[in-house]
């Protein structure tokens, strides 16, 4: 095992990487990063008991394993988000069994277009949003305090981080009034 910067732990292969049941049921957020010397792609992991580590794998790949542990069909979940919503992107990935969606969210500007900058975040576990105002930071960032302490900045706008917050609770809403879930 490797460490990145203040000793967050790094699994950057899959051998090495920890067991699903170990952190999948704890995940509150993902995003997409860079690690210098690391050519593939990588995602900061944020568990709800304030755990935290990089693992070697995309942000998408990450959201079709946790569909993957929780037996969800990813097909059926975007039909059933269209139907809800009259939309097809940023498609939430509810956890009924935790009560809780994974709504999309801009997580970084990527440096080249194939990289990835949508990353994960559940809404039981955001104590407090807020726009970004200091000196050197992106015009349009918003601060994220997690429930477990921890701290994201994401270069996207409040209204909308707020929007896909409010849709996939909506979606949530509207798959337990539904009995889909």
């Amino acid at each position: 095992m490797q460490y990145f910067a203040d000793g967050i732990p790094m699994y950057l292969n899959r051998k090495s990487r920890p067991a699903d049941k170990l952190w999948i049921p704890k995940v509150a957020a993902w995003l997409p990063i860079y690690v210098p010397g690391y050519g593939g792609n990588a995602s900061d992991v944020y568990l709800a008991d304030g755990g935290r580590f990089i693992l070697g794998s995309s942000s998408s790949r990450i959201f079709q394993s946790v569909a993957n542990y929780y037996g969800i069909d990813i097909r059926q979940m975007r039909k059933h988000y269209a139907q809800a919503t009259r939309r097809s992107q940023w498609v939430p990935l509810v956890i009924g069994p935790r009560g809780l969606a994974l709504f999309a969210f801009k997580a970084r500007t990527p440096f080249i277009r194939s990289d990835g900058a949508t990353g994960y975040i559940a809404t039981t576990c955001i104590e407090h949003i807020e726009r970004v105002t200091s000196k050197g930071a992106d015009p349009v960032s918003i601060s994220i305090k997690l429930t477990s302490g921890a701290d994201i900045v994401a270069p996207m706008p409040l209204h909308l981080f707020e929007e896909h917050r409010h849709t996939a609770s909506y979606f949530h809403f509207y798959l337990r009034m539904h009995e889909i879930i």
